[in-house]
């Protein structure tokens, strides 16, 4: 088909991208891709200043994504995908699995989680204090 040609009416696809539950965003609204949600997390943040690297990249499409919090005091945290049950909007929602646990605590369920999804994306942010940004339910 020709770049400049429509796709007939009957075949069109119309998916609602509004996050917005008043205008129709339901349970099966698309979420932005793990790729685009990644680089869109890392430039913002190493746009504010503060270390943030690709520590793994999984899935482009759905891998769920781990954020490690390292506090450059030698504890780490943990934020990870919250569970999608009773929810219905589209947007990435994180629970704190550790807070402030050693490396090592943080890494073996970094692994853990690797074995048993290798599709998993971890993202890695040198933060001190403060929000690193996330909506957390």
């Amino acid at each position: 088909r020709d770049a400049g040609t429509a796709a007939p009416a009957g075949r069109r696809r119309r998916y609602n991208l509004t996050l917005d539950p008043e205008r129709g965003a339901g349970p099966h609204a698309p979420m932005f891709r793990s790729d685009i949600w990644a680089a869109a997390f890392l430039r913002r943040n190493n746009d504010l200043g503060r270390a943030c690297v690709l520590v793994r990249r999984g899935d482009p499409i759905a891998g769920q994504i781990l954020i490690e919090i390292d506090h450059l005091d030698g504890t780490r945290s943990l934020y990870m995908p919250a569970p999608a049950i009773g929810r219905n909007d589209a947007e990435r929602v994180f629970q704190l699995r550790f807070d402030r646990a050693t490396p090592e605590q943080v890494a073996a369920r970094i692994a853990r989680e690797v074995d048993f999804d290798p599709d998993i994306w971890v993202l890695s942010l040198d933060l001190r204090h403060g929000d690193p940004g996330l909506l957390v339910g």
